[in-house]
């Protein structure tokens, strides 16, 4: 879909400086290789991840220190053999991604982490990102998605940068795939103009200070069309397109014919996110063959908006979605479900300075902070604190009212019910009966 194979990617060993190659012939051995450094955060020993960010640290040391601008990715003369040579080989690694020490770092990610600066919000300036293990985590994820043919649905603590990196990803397939269409869906158009703003600051640095200029020349609210106007009437370009759209009135505004990645923003209060699915998936999927991305992101808001969100990520693979163990969860009946970013993964205070997440220290912390939640607050409002920063799915979704019934006991039970196991066929099959309780005080029921 993305990849042409045999492929080859470069390869960097930072401890001898030896640069080379590794070769794959088929998709399948990618997809292995990759599946063999696809680990949980906390479990990935990153080293010298500096190395990961070569080019932006270059641009960084020689930009203003309070501006972020004015700063140069090479000395090369503009037009030279030396510069042109510079910019073919960041394309490289920026289309197929780069090997370091073993560790794969994906296109799009290395795109992140080199040409795409963000707003730090605890460093208080632009800057660009840091490498976190839970980031590798998600763009393997993501990679994997692309490879497989499967979508991606991303439940998450809050405040965690994810429309950053996903508006990376986006811009990225905006910026080198001829002809494809990307869409940013939102369920308040609030939501959309703020990820666009993400989508400006990359156009901005990216169109200013490298090689890879791209159009329009004037830029239109919230689409895109990779072109640029010549005085003969005529255009250049790649004729890529990128918009945003609301489905507040219309679940399937805008998402009509092709798409190539489309993006849910805040998936998790989108009361009409199966809806919009169901309109969006068969542009991107015709037969067996799956010739685009979807991706559902968000954390869950008011659990009557997040319901659809909750059905894709606990039964991802009867929506075509790529699921994963579900290692998390010690109540449900759901043993395979979405990417879950735990609340523990990259903690501020809690990431050691190659970018690995601190685990179980962090879990302490959240422990502690939850008991002092639950004391201070009545259930429903400590259970929204939560539930914002959740360590597991089913803290996400949990119920936050107060009820009669013993609700983490029926949990399992409803679960068990309401999906398909991985061959489709119900774990209990329902059927329709009358609750009652008979003379001894004994429920029973009987089949209407």
């Amino acid at each position: 879909m993305f990849w042409e194979f045999p492929l080859k990617v470069q390869t960097l060993n930072t401890e001898t400086e030896e640069r080379g190659s590794m070769e794959f012939e088929q998709k399948e051995d990618f997809i292995k290789f990759i599946e063999s450094g696809f680990k949980i955060p906390g479990t990935y020993n990153l080293r010298n991840t500096k190395r990961w960010q070569d080019e932006g640290n270059r641009y960084t040391t020689t930009s203003s220190k309070f501006t972020f601008e004015g700063g140069y990715y090479t000395n090369y003369i503009k037009g030279t053999y030396k510069y042109k040579q510079y910019w073919e080989n960041e394309k490289d690694k920026v289309l197929n991604g780069i090997i370091i020490d073993n560790y794969y770092i994906p296109p799009f990610y290395y795109w992140y982490l080199n040409f795409c600066p963000i707003y730090n919000d605890i460093k208080k300036k632009k800057m660009f990102p840091d490498v976190w293990d839970g980031d590798l985590w998600f763009y393997l994820y993501i990679m994997l998605c692309m490879l497989k043919g499967k979508h991606a649905v991303i439940l998450k603590a809050r405040q965690r940068g994810y429309s950053f990196k996903i508006m990376s990803l986006l811009y990225w397939c905006y910026s080198w795939k001829t002809g494809s269409v990307n869409t940013i869906g939102a369920s308040k158009e609030e939501y959309t103009i703020k990820s666009w703003r993400f989508l400006e600051f990359y156009r901005k640095h990216l169109n200013t200070n490298t090689y890879w200029r791209r159009g329009p020349v004037i830029p239109a609210k919230l689409e895109w069309l990779e072109r640029t106007y010549l005085v003969d009437g005529n255009y250049t370009g790649l004729d890529s397109k990128i918009s945003a759209t609301t489905f507040k009135t219309d679940a399937e505004n805008g998402v009509g014919g092709s798409q190539t990645i489309f993006f849910h923003e805040e998936a998790g209060i989108a009361p009409k996110l199966l809806q919009t699915l169901g309109f969006v998936r068969p542009s991107l999927e015709k037969g067996n063959f799956t010739s685009g991305l979807i991706i559902l992101s968000g954390s869950v808001g008011d659990l009557d908006d997040a319901q659809d969100l909750k059905d894709v990520f606990y039964g991802p693979l009867v929506h075509n979605f790529l699921s994963v163990d579900n290692i998390w969860d010690k109540k449900t009946a759901n043993e395979k479900c979405g990417l879950f970013i735990s609340e523990a993964y990259n903690l501020q205070g809690f990431t050691d300075s190659e970018g690995n997440s601190k685990i179980e220290e962090a879990l302490d912390f959240i422990r502690t902070n939850n008991i002092l939640v639950r004391s201070l607050k009545r259930r429903e409002l400590a259970q929204l604190d939560i539930s914002q920063k959740p360590t597991s799915p089913e803290e996400a979704f949990d119920q936050r009212k107060n009820s009669e019934f013993p609700l983490e006991e029926l949990l399992r039970q409803q679960e068990r019910i309401k999906h398909k196991d991985e061959n489709s066929k119900w774990a209990t099959k329902p059927f329709k009966c009358i609750l009652y309780e008979d003379d001894t005080g004994k429920m029973q029921f009987k089949t209407s």
